[in-house]
């Protein structure tokens, strides 16, 4: 997830947030939207390096640093599972489907080549960088909606944006469709937060 234009004290600046997650993907279960049990490896909330000149340049770098830290996990795994082999370490990393969760519905569209082109000639090349995954590493882009997105708190200085990630850290289940328990957790969590506090 990332926040355009948002870093208190340099207004010019964006933050990016990200959490990689390890899933029970059986059957592609998880994949087509049913809840599954989830444990969280990484995250990460920072400033974006570069000065972006819009949200959609924003949520791509973002995504590219997020696919990218998959990548590494993906090769971890790999290494764990498959050893060390130089001729096949590429294809058994990317035998490890990897899901890229996003919130921003322009992003989403142009990764499936459904968008309007952007007219900022250099996030095509970051967009192209991302379809380059989706289509040949065995990556998969999901859109979901903003109170599901799960980085969604590292990126705003909003107590309540983490409630949702508080739930599936809690619960250990997490699915990629609308959940529409999700206020109804959302709303017990809060309320277990105020007790806990009172």
């Amino acid at each position: 997830d990332s926040s355009f234009a948002n870093v208190e004290k340099n207004k010019t600046a964006s933050q990016a947030g990200l959490i990689i997650l390890i899933a029970d993907n059986k059957d592609d279960k998880f994949l087509k939207g049913n809840a599954a049990k989830v444990s969280a490896l990484v995250w990460r909330s920072h400033r974006i390096k570069r000065v972006v000149r819009s949200t959609l340049t924003a949520e791509t770098m973002a995504a590219l640093e997020a696919v990218e830290s998959g990548d590494l996990i993906r090769a971890h795994l790999a290494e764990i599972h498959c050893g060390l082999g130089y001729k096949t370490h590429a294809q058994d990393v990317s035998a490890i489907k990897m899901i890229h969760v996003t919130d921003c519905k322009s992003l989403y569209d142009l990764l499936q080549k459904r968008g309007t082109i952007p007219s900022e000639r250099r996030l095509l090349i970051d967009i192209e960088a991302l379809r380059n995954d989706l289509e040949n590493n065995n990556v998969v882009s999901k859109w979901i909606n903003t109170r599901q997105m799960l980085a969604d708190c590292l990126t705003k200085n909003d107590d309540r944006a983490g409630d949702y990630l508080r739930h599936v850290l809690k619960t250990g289940y997490y699915q990629l469709t609308e959940d529409a328990k999700a206020d109804q957790a959302i709303a017990e969590m809060v309320s277990e937060l105020s007790s806990e506090q009172e």
